[in-house]
């Protein structure tokens, strides 16, 4: 049943990857205009393919961002470099989404990033702990591609309005 699920995720994540990201020249031709927006994201899953996909529906709308792969390097991380926008998942190894989106919220210094919690975890009680943690919004995995672009184009034109102002 696992081995299943696993061959559906792969074919769901395969059909939202598009050809040219297999090719070769694929990293060469690829260049993101960082001007175009002032949103840095910072992807947080333990699962390469996750990372990539997130990264690969970012770039499309030309959103930079970068990728960390346990919540001790988000932590890093975000201590060196600003971030907009965290997009964390729960379930990672050496310091998990949970306890990183706490230390997160109770740091002054980091506090001010929008976190968006990726989990499979959709019970209502499960949502309540994590906006009680101080996540602002949460998306349910599988991801769908539309409901995170909404989702980060709206935050793009929030940030971009409040700049503006």
């Amino acid at each position: 049943n696992k081995i299943v699920k696993n061959v559906e995720l792969l074919r769901y994540y395969i059909e939202l990857i598009p050809e040219r990201f297999y090719t070769n020249n694929y990293f060469d031709n690829n260049v993101v205009n960082i001007e175009e927006t002032n949103l840095k994201v910072l992807i947080a899953d333990d699962v390469k393919m996750n990372r990539m996909l997130l990264k690969e529906i970012l770039e499309r709308e030309n959103i930079s961002s970068k990728e960390a792969s346990n919540g001790l390097e988000v932590l890093e991380m975000l201590e060196k470099e600003h971030f907009d926008v965290l997009l964390l998942d729960i379930q990672m190894p050496i310091k998990d989404g949970f306890e990183t989106l706490k230390e997160i919220k109770s740091s002054k210094k980091l506090m001010s990033v929008y976190t968006i919690v990726l989990t499979a975890n959709i019970q209502k009680n499960d949502i309540e702990m994590y906006y009680k943690a101080g996540c602002d919004d949460y998306i349910s995995k599988p991801i769908d591609k539309n409901q995170i672009i909404n989702k980060i184009k709206n935050l793009r034109n929030s940030f971009n309005s409040k700049s503006n102002q």
